[in-house]
């Protein structure tokens, strides 16, 4: 074996055990927990809670969703969303209404008081990220989110049912 390959083969290794390490998951972890507790501090101020905007700019991007659609868009249990929804309705940022084809089915949608928080969920998530890429050149920026994306479809894939 050639110098050159056997460098190369350690450096592959050396990067691998970096990564299998589980610094890379920590860094991760405490990152989005930071991230949550900076965002949940902006958003009490306009009476939501962590999470619950999550479920407003869902229902923004398309009003009227089943709680099971919601879900799944979340990646969160049905039981969790139920219990979220039933807390904005008690704030009134949502409501329920009957599906017109369907009496069984339940849609959520904004009220009027839901449609009014957007822009502030928006300005809180915009202000978390100018905290989180302070220091980031755009190019840097971009990378990062292409490989946060990568590492959450490689995830989702190990996580979703086998069938």
């Amino acid at each position: 074996m050639a110098k050159k390959d056997k460098l190369e083969k350690g450096k592959k290794k050396r990067d691998q055990e970096t990564v299998a390490d589980g610094t890379l998951s920590t860094t991760l972890i405490q990152t989005a927990r930071a991230m949550r507790t900076l965002l949940a501090r902006d958003l009490v101020d306009h009476g939501l809670y962590a999470g619950q905007e999550m479920v407003i700019l869902s229902l923004a991007e398309a009003d009227g969703k089943s709680p099971g659609v919601i879900a799944a868009e979340l990646g969160v249990r049905a039981p969790t969303i139920t219990k979220t929804v039933n807390r904005l309705m008690a704030q009134g940022f949502v409501e329920k209404r009957d599906n017109g084809s369907d009496g069984r089915r339940t849609e959520i949608a904004l009220t009027a008081r839901g449609q009014e928080t957007l822009a502030s969920i928006k300005q809180a998530t915009a202000g978390v990220e100018q905290a989180l890429l302070a220091g980031l050149s755009g190019k840097e920026t971009r990378q990062l989110a292409k490989l946060l994306k990568k590492l959450e479809e490689n995830v989702s894939e190990t996580a979703a049912p086998q069938t």
